[in-house]
């Protein structure tokens, strides 16, 4: 595959485990004719791009009219679109780990147990 072709579903055939892109085949002939719209801030870093770039095109190959666009904001649009995304992860706004995984777990108290049980934590 050269560069600037665009990935086929069939290309993955040799790599993909046995019978996922007949799978995947048969769930685009239930899609035909649907209209899918990817909306992302943009183009560039990040998995989900890297995810579309090959996405979009696989999609739109199986028969389903795909499109991605991007949303253009102001100079803080960038800013404020990570303190949504880190809120959404359960992150506190401004609490930037690195990532945006699932928020610390904070140990909870101890409770007394009922006499003659084991206590639970």
């Amino acid at each position: 595959m050269g560069p600037g072709s665009l990935l086929k579903l069939d290309d993955y055939r040799q790599v993909a485990p046995r019978g996922a892109v007949d799978i995947l085949m048969r769930i685009g002939e239930r899609l035909r004719g649907k209209r899918f719209v990817h909306v992302s801030a943009s183009r560039y870093g990040g998995a989900g791009v890297e995810v579309l770039n090959r996405l979009v095109p696989i999609m739109n190959d199986l028969g389903v009219e795909t499109t991605w666009e991007i949303t253009i904001g102001a100079a803080d649009f960038d800013q404020v679109g990570r303190a949504g995304s880190r809120a959404l992860a359960g992150n506190r706004a401004g609490h930037h780990r690195g990532h945006a995984g699932p928020p610390a777990r904070t140990p909870r108290p101890r409770t007394r147990a009922a006499s003659g049980s084991t206590p639970i934590s």
